[in-house]
């Protein structure tokens, strides 16, 4: 990721004046995760996985996420830098997966697997935290917490 995106992932929380902007890019790769267990059937739906650029973490969601442009978002933001290829992108989701999926003899009960859609809807997008006072939230998720201070401190 050599410039950063312009197109935000979906908000739940909205800024308002006075918030301080913080942009951490992403990848955004569509999938399909097939389940199956030893008292199920064998279920596939399609999930969007989210890989964190600047962490490597991911996050595994339900349905399509569409990243959007946002024109209303100001200028000065603080965006991340990115530190994950998007060669690598595939390896944080597929193992995001994995840590959900159950170990050892559970396995057997209950299984999930990652199958990536290669094509050109793969994209990148910004994911947007909102630092309003001593709280910081997640304008994808809505999640707040009271962890703001500290992120301060670290960008």
């Amino acid at each position: 990721m050599n410039e950063a995106p312009k197109k935000f992932l979906p908000l739940k929380a909205a800024p308002e004046a006075g918030d301080r902007l913080v942009a951490v890019p992403c990848y955004v790769l569509y999938a399909n995760m097939a389940e199956r267990g030893l008292f199920t059937r064998l279920t596939i739906r399609e999930v969007t996985a989210v890989v964190d650029a600047s962490r490597g973490t991911a996050e595994i969601i339900n349905g399509c996420v569409e990243p959007c442009e946002i024109p209303e978002i100001p200028e000065d933001i603080k965006i991340l830098p990115a530190r994950l290829k998007p060669s690598e992108a595939e390896g944080a989701a597929l193992a995001a997966a994995a840590a959900a999926s159950p170990r050892g003899w559970k396995r057997g009960l209950r299984h999930s697997d990652l199958f990536f859609k290669h094509s050109d809807k793969n994209s990148s997008a910004l994911r947007l935290y909102i630092i309003r006072g001593p709280l910081l939230i997640d304008a994808f998720s809505g999640e707040s917490s009271g962890a703001a201070s500290l992120i301060e401190f670290l960008i």
